[in-house]
């Protein structure tokens, strides 16, 4: 349990905008209920892709949590100044 505390830290980076913490982005992303919370399912993913990097999130959550997580949504990644554009259509994830 000590080690998925550690690794949610890194969802602390989504939430300086929002009245939220670690645990609650865990929370919403798993649940994808957000009606208690300030932002929404849909605008939280995408806050994750875009300040939490691939590596981390694979530290956090499973292959399966990940897909239904993000399924639906293009990733867009930046490595040495080149964009990479991964969606679920290309069969990666």
């Amino acid at each position: 349990m000590k080690l998925l505390v550690k690794n949610i830290e890194f969802l602390e980076a989504v939430c300086w905008d929002y009245d939220i913490n670690a645990n609650d982005v865990y929370t919403i992303l798993k649940t994808k209920k957000d009606d208690d919370f300030p932002i929404s399912f849909d605008v939280l993913r995408k806050k994750v892709l875009k300040y939490v990097s691939i590596i981390k999130l694979q530290e956090i959550f499973t292959l399966e949590e990940f897909k239904d997580i993000f399924s639906n949504k293009t990733i867009v990644c930046k490595v040495h100044d080149i964009k990479i554009e991964v969606s679920k259509a290309d069969g990666l994830f």
